[in-house]
């Protein structure tokens, strides 16, 4: 786990390095919930770390790998108290579909609006939308 964390801050740390606004670090302002696909309340604890993960598309090769390594992971983020979210720009309903097909164990969080991609600048550098 504490290798995954290291390559997660790693990259991280490469992609705030790109001249963005948003540093390794900082506490960005985050609604106190966010509404999952299934439209369930997933209430931001103050007193957990909050993993966002982004990717661009339900279903994709990529992304279907990516899930599933934090699915797999899923438990021990819980260990270590973190609260652990994917975040796409796909529809609530493509979203559920992915989830069931999958099996996944992550809250998966529709932003079709951008707001995540916005606070966390992901579309800047990895053209997420």
């Amino acid at each position: 786990m504490k290798k995954f964390l290291v390559a997660l801050i790693t990259f991280s740390s490469f992609v705030a390095g790109a001249a963005l606004a948003l540093q390794l670090g900082d506490t960005p302002t985050l609604p106190a919930a966010l509404t999952d696909s299934f439209g369930k309340s997933q209430p931001l604890e103050k007193s957990a770390f909050r993993v966002f993960f982004f990717y661009p598309a339900a279903s994709s090769s990529g992304c279907t790998t990516q899930n599933i390594e934090y699915t797999k992971r899923y438990a021990e983020f819980i260990s270590a108290k973190a609260q652990v979210f994917g975040v796409s720009s796909d529809d609530a309903k493509e979203q559920c579909a992915f989830i069931e097909a999958q099996k996944l164990k992550v809250p998966q969080i529709p932003d079709q609006k951008n707001v995540l991609g916005r606070i966390f600048e992901v579309g800047t550098i990895l053209r997420y939308y």
